[in-house]
């Protein structure tokens, strides 16, 4: 896979507007109405986002076709991101809201490489 290839992103955010939007994420929502208040909720969402990081840390890592000069903060700010656009989906954001930020997203978190 090419990191710089956005149908990854895609993929992820095209339940982040319309009918599925409005639906959100049960990880998410879980997370922030239950995890401040249940040890083992929070525990559970801890170890699933750090396995999300994981892999996209690794994928990062991997990347021939992007310059990332931090694969550790970029997976933080991209899961950060794509995340926040599912909660933005709950208010109801169109399709073309997530389009224009996930271009921002990879032109400013997955910049590509220059040729040498």
């Amino acid at each position: 896979m090419c990191i710089r290839d956005r149908s990854w992103i895609k993929a992820h955010t095209a339940r982040a507007h319309g009918t599925a939007g409005t639906r959100g994420c049960l990880l998410i929502e879980t997370t922030v109405e239950m995890g401040p208040h249940d040890a083992l909720i929070a525990k559970r969402a801890t170890a699933i986002f750090s396995a999300m990081l994981m892999r996209l840390e690794l994928a990062l890592a991997g990347a021939r076709d992007a310059d990332i000069k931090s694969p550790a903060a970029t997976a933080r700010a991209l899961l950060a991101s794509l995340e926040g656009l599912r909660i933005l989906g709950k208010a109801g954001q169109s399709e073309g809201d997530v389009a224009g930020a996930v271009d921002v997203l990879a032109e400013q978190l997955l910049p590509a490489r220059r040729a040498r």
